[in-house]
């Protein structure tokens, strides 16, 4: 076999040294912790929505069911596999932990869920974060070349604890998200505009943050071929997004449904207090002034640089839209990209220490947010504490320190600092555009701050 290869077929594979250790250490934590621990709020819910589909009720049939119909299709699929396994239980109501749910966290349940369901559920998820460390190791093989770089953005990828925290402990879908984000750009770098449309819809119905890349993604389209043959392209992109909403949406539309599909949305911009308004509703403005203003702006720019930064002006886009959300696992949505830019791309050290920051600071705002009912698991099932002590060490949790519950200043302090740095990933990466080449004193700050952050500026 000649060099050239054994060079091209190692970009379809993981290398035997440093990604395959990464690949076993990643596995080997959340096939532990998945059983073991979980967050019994999310993953109750997800219980009960698969026994009202079982009860022929649907999806917005009974109370219970508050996103999308896209996420409830594929926890209908996980229905069908878990439905294989003998004598399946989801779990049970504990009064020993009725307790839990006065807590200061509202978002406490004293139901819990059995060992195996946690994992039948979890499983997929790991599959995903798998299936995503892959496609960036394959991003940048093909990009770089380069072993060592494939093998840090996985490993940026696949050993960050917030994305291990959400797909094995909380059960959370944002790395479907993250998965189906990627894949639509990369479909789209490819020419593959229809099947670019299809996986657009639905990465946009899972969770709505790609949907703030579709004038980026419209202009990539059009300017990726010439003549009429572009609008065309367009056009196939959305034939491929419309059908799409149409067949996801089809069930609700028949039975008048279809509003169902965003309470999740309406509903919790309904609960926002004032100084959840202020902190939320600015940075909603920038997103959409920024979703136009980064459109023009890949519009004017010449087709080589475009096809070369298609990728970091997506992830910028991402990295602006989700700062309006103070959620710990939100910003997984482009940390593949992120990834991939470090490990291929970045010019210092500035984004990695970011993301570092990131990955601490958003494990810790979630852990303080679901508190030891992470332990209600082990404790009823399993058996490897008391039921009480659980109950204590949360109440420890909400003691007051100046006043306020422990895990509320834990949670508002950790939010703050997380702000901070994703406005800087933000500022950084728009700098690395040259959005700021323009206006000589704010990209002189942005540069002088990220030397003083990560060392010495490369190129």
């Amino acid at each position: 076999m000649s060099d050239c290869e054994t060079a091209a077929n190692r970009k379809y594979a993981f290398s035997a040294g440093l990604a395959l250790w990464i690949l076993l250490l990643g596995l080997a934590i959340r096939l532990v912790f998945a059983p073991v621990f979980t967050y019994p709020f999310d993953i109750e819910h997800w219980g009960v929505i698969l026994q009202n589909t079982e009860s022929g009720n649907g999806l917005f049939g009974l109370t219970g069911y508050f996103y999308t119909p896209a996420w409830g299709y594929i926890l209908g699929f996980e229905d069908l596999i878990i439905n294989l396994l003998p004598g399946m239980t989801y779990g049970e109501r504990f009064t020993d932990l009725l307790e839990i749910e006065g807590m200061v966290f509202p978002y406490q349940t004293a139901t819990t869920t059995t060992p195996v369901f946690n994992f039948a559920m979890k499983l997929p998820l790991i599959l995903v974060d798998v299936l995503v460390g892959y496609l960036i190791y394959r991003l940048v093989m093909s990009e770089c070349g380069d072993e060592r770089k494939a093998a840090i953005g996985f490993g940026l990828w696949f050993l960050c604890p917030i994305v291990i925290y959400m797909s094995s402990v909380q059960a959370q879908f944002d790395c479907i998200s993250a998965l189906l984000t990627l894949l639509c750009v990369l479909l789209v770098k490819r020419n593959l505009f229809f099947l670019a449309g299809v996986i657009f819809t639905i990465a946009a119905l899972i969770k709505f943050f790609p949907a703030f890349c579709i004038f980026l993604l419209c202009v990539y389209v059009v300017k990726a071929t010439p003549g009429r043959l572009s609008w065309k392209n367009l056009l196939l992109s959305v034939s491929g997004a419309v059908l799409t909403a149409l067949v996801i949406f089809l069930p609700q539309i028949l039975d008048g449904t279809v509003m169902n599909a965003f309470s999740f949305v309406f509903g919790r911009t309904s609960e926002y207090d004032l100084m959840l308004m202020l902190r939320t509703y600015p940075f909603i403005a920038v997103a959409l002034v920024m979703l136009v203003v980064l459109a023009i702006f890949a519009w004017r720019m010449d087709d080589a640089r475009r096809k070369q930064d298609f990728l970091v002006l997506i992830l910028a886009m991402l990295s602006i839209c989700t700062i309006f959300s103070p959620g710990p696992q939100y910003w997984i949505v482009y940390l593949p990209l992120l990834s991939y830019y470090i490990a291929c791309r970045d010019r210092n050290r500035a984004l990695l220490i970011c993301l570092i920051a990131m990955a601490i600071l958003t494990t810790t705002a979630a852990f303080f947010n679901n508190s030891f009912s992470l332990l209600t698991t082990a404790s009823e099932y399993l058996h490897l504490c008391e039921p009480q002590t659980v109950i204590s060490w949360m109440h420890a949790l909400d003691t007051p320190v100046f006043g306020t519950p422990l895990t509320q200043l834990a949670v508002c302090i950790v939010e703050f600092i997380q702000l901070i740095i994703m406005i800087l990933i933000a500022l950084f990466l728009l700098s690395d555009l040259g959005l700021f080449d323009r206006y000589n004193k704010l990209n002189e700050f942005i540069t002088e701050l990220r030397t003083k952050l990560g060392g010495e500026i490369r190129g």
